[in-house]
């Protein structure tokens, strides 16, 4: 068994256990409690496994096209990122769209489970509207023994006009909004293929929804922030904590990669500038919660690892299958009709399209490898019970193929993660 020393070594975790005990209780713990050790599941998922499974899809995406009205910096189809595709005028046909919906109504039609969220996404979707338009109405019809029918988009907000504002409002787009914060950070970022900047059109867009329908857009509109490591973090947090129209919002991070990406070669970033930014941040927060004082949307949105690690310290069992969905939450359609397993996995594993359906083979085959790599790497791992890995980081070149860089950059977060995690206990913020 691995152990991990903790703060000084006043602490440390068990990885068979997935416990942080007291270091002066190791021996008395190990002594009395080799019968509480977590349980390795050794999964094998086979056709009928996954023909199960695919029933339990809860979630369609529809790819309605490859390009965007951005060319974002760090935008992972933008020709930085090794094993991901580049933005290419494709577009999704709605022939190709109402087949994917039939062939998906005739796997889910009659289980139990009475809900369904249909999702658009790019590229930027709305360059596909009139496939959007006919695709909502399609499902309402479609699935209208459904019990509950929800529409999500991702979007950038550049082009959004009335017609298309009240196709969002009307059918109740839960939206993600892709902003990032203010605007010398938006404009870095986040450019028109000319170099302007987006903050202004994006922001007036938002406004708009507010104007059409105040309670639709505190409700169902949120803020999709990507992160890059170059610019100051806490610029961010006091623009969404002050901005009078956004305030109010849900906010979301996401962080750019870091993973088989030349990004970061050519916006470089001091590690120890980051980390005094998110601790300043931390700070903060963890005040807040001890004097019992409510977190406004982006410091909720910041504070989301507290309770991840907590639910990960939970696990008792670990297995080989980690923890990618076994084809079983959610199924992207890409513009040409082909399946893939979610919109984050690069387009070199599709498994089946919407003329011929799922291939099952296939999809044994890449999970198969996922397991196989998952029990050969990471079964002796000290972190196995708490590191996320799915298939995204090991896809690689139509192969699942382990990967070095992933697995060091996640043993420091995990073991930075514990390490909060205890200091956060003492300090009574959970």
């Amino acid at each position: 068994m691995k152990l991990v020393y903790l703060n000084d070594n006043k602490h440390i975790y068990l990885s068979d256990y997935n416990l942080i005990i007291n270091a002066e209780l190791k021996d008395y713990f190990l002594e009395h409690a080799k019968d509480k050790k977590v349980k390795f599941t050794n999964r094998r998922i086979d056709i009928e496994t996954i023909k199960h499974g695919v029933r339990d899809i809860g979630q369609v995406i529809l790819q309605t096209t490859q390009d965007c009205s951005l060319r974002c910096r760090y935008c992972v189809y933008g020709g930085t990122y090794k094993y991901q595709r580049d933005l290419v005028k494709k577009i999704m046909d709605f022939e190709t769209a109402r087949r994917g919906l039939d062939y998906i109504y005739d796997i889910i039609k009659d289980r139990d489970k009475k809900d369904l969220a249909v999702s658009f996404y790019g590229g930027e979707p709305l360059m596909n509207y009139d496939v959007v338009e006919k695709a909502v109405e399609y499902s309402k019809e479609k699935f209208k023994d459904i019990r509950d029918v929800k529409f999500f988009m991702t979007t950038n907000m550049t082009i959004l006009d009335d017609r298309m504002l009240e196709t969002l409002v009307t059918n109740d787009f839960n939206l993600s909004v892709s902003l990032d914060g203010p605007k010398d950070h938006q404009d870095a970022k986040r450019v028109f293929p000319d170099g302007r900047g987006s903050f202004d059109i994006v922001t007036k867009n938002l406004r708009r929804i507010k104007e059409r329908d105040e309670k639709y857009f505190s409700e169902k509109v949120g803020i999709e922030t990507v992160y890059s490591k170059d610019l100051p973090i806490e610029n961010v947090v006091e623009f969404f904590a002050t901005d009078e129209l956004l305030k109010g919002n849900r906010v979301m991070f996401s962080f750019v990669d870091e993973y088989d990406t030349s990004y970061y070669e050519k916006y470089p970033y001091s590690e120890d500038v980051v980390a005094a930014g998110f601790k300043k941040m931390n700070t903060a927060i963890r005040e807040k919660i001890k004097n019992e004082v409510e977190l406004i949307p982006v410091e909720r949105a910041l504070s989301t690892s507290y309770g991840r690690m907590k639910r990960y310290l939970e696990a008792r069992n670990f297995s080989n299958t980690a923890n990618t969905c076994v084809f079983d939450s959610k199924l992207l359609i890409d513009s040409e009709g082909r399946f893939h397993v979610c919109e984050k996995i690069n387009d070199q594993f599709p498994f089946g399209d919407v003329w011929n359906g799922f291939d099952f083979e296939r999809m044994e085959r890449i999970i198969g490898d996922f397991c196989r790599t998952v029990e050969e790497n990471c079964s002796e791992c000290e972190y196995k019970c708490i590191c996320f890995r799915c298939f995204i980081p090991f896809a690689k070149e139509g192969i699942i193929r382990f990967d070095d860089h992933f697995c060091k950059e996640m043993k420091e977060n995990c073991k930075e993660g514990l390490e909060k995690r205890i200091a956060n206990e003492i300090e009574g913020v959970i």
